[in-house]
């Protein structure tokens, strides 16, 4: 089972738990086991779920 949830929509990944997965259309998902693959993929950090890696993208340019 995957441990995180991607939307490909808004390019945010969210742990699996997190309530603001509920608000992502399942046509919108993509599992990641790994937090990592997800980053490398382009996702951001959801801000509840994963503030340190919130804006990654915006403080790595």
């Amino acid at each position: 089972m995957s441990k995180y949830v991607a939307n490909y929509n808004n390019m945010e990944v969210h742990r699996i738990g997190c309530p603001c997965v509920m608000d992502v259309y399942e046509n919108h998902q993509r599992g990641y086991y790994s937090l990592q693959k997800a980053l490398s993929a382009g996702y951001d950090g959801c801000k509840n779920c994963l503030p340190a890696y919130h804006n990654l993208r915006k403080r790595l340019k």
